[in-house]
Order: C-alpha cells, then sequence, then structure tokens
C-alpha cells in the first residue's frame, strides 16, 4: 500500500511478505511512516478478506479512519 498527501508520496509499507505475517511488525511500520507524519486517513485496496481484517485493527488501534476501495466481493461461506 502507498499513500499520497499535499506533502508528497509516503513510503509504501505493509508490503513485505515477512510484515503481512508479523502484524506486530506491520503496526510499527505504520506507526513510522503514517502517525508520525500526522495523516487523517488512510486509503487502501484489500486484496482478500484476511488484508480488510487487519485494516479493521490498524484503524481501531491507531484511531486513523482506513478507506477500504474492494475491487471484488469477497465470497461468504455460510454454514448451515
Amino acid at each position: 500500500m502507498g499513500m499520497e498527501t499535499g506533502l508528497g508520496e509516503l513510503p509504501a509499507f505493509g508490503v513485505s511478505p515477512a510484515s503481512r505475517r508479523d502484524p506486530q511488525s506491520f503496526l510499527e511500520s505504520v506507526c513510522r511512516t503514517v502517525v508520525v507524519q500526522g495523516v487523517s486517513a488512510l486509503l487502501a485496496f484489500p486484496q482478500s478478506t484476511g488484508e480488510l481484517l487487519q485494516l479493521e485493527f490498524l484503524s481501531s488501534t491507531i484511531r486513523i479512519p482506513v478507506v477500504s476501495i474492494v475491487g471484488k466481493q469477497y465470497p461468504r461461506q455460510s454454514q448451515a
């Protein structure tokens, strides 16, 4: 995920395979690149339900709104 603000483009974060597996590393990276720079909202393009849930967790943890743009609907698996 990369971001752009009026101050220029912020560094991409959370794209390395290691940080995808480790939520703590992902959150630390976000805090270093986003919170410190005073970003007021994030725009995200999650590719899976797992990424969408991580973004919800991130939003509630750092208290910054995340707008998720979903390119396709994720299939729901209901248990009958």
